[in-house]
């Protein structure tokens, strides 16, 4: 999937779901993710600086379907 550049992705690797505390990498996004759906129903954010360990610093688990290896599902 292209990266995407509109509101709230501003072209980033990765984004946040506040409310879920789940960290996605867009260059491998999954229609698993299901972000579009999320994006009306939770506080979305890019990272600065966008890189997985600043996601990890701000308490960010990975996402099953786009990085694996996660520990919350």
């Amino acid at each position: 999937m292209p990266r995407r550049y509109g509101e709230p992705f501003y072209g980033s690797k990765y984004l946040g779901i506040e409310n879920k505390r789940v960290v996605h990498d867009l260059d491998f996004e999954s229609s698993k993710c299901k972000i579009d759906e999320m994006l009306d129903t939770c506080k979305v954010i890019p990272f600065t600086p966008d890189t997985i360990d600043q996601a990890y610093t701000e308490g960010y688990d990975n996402c099953a379907w786009c990085i694996g290896g996660c520990v919350k599902y």
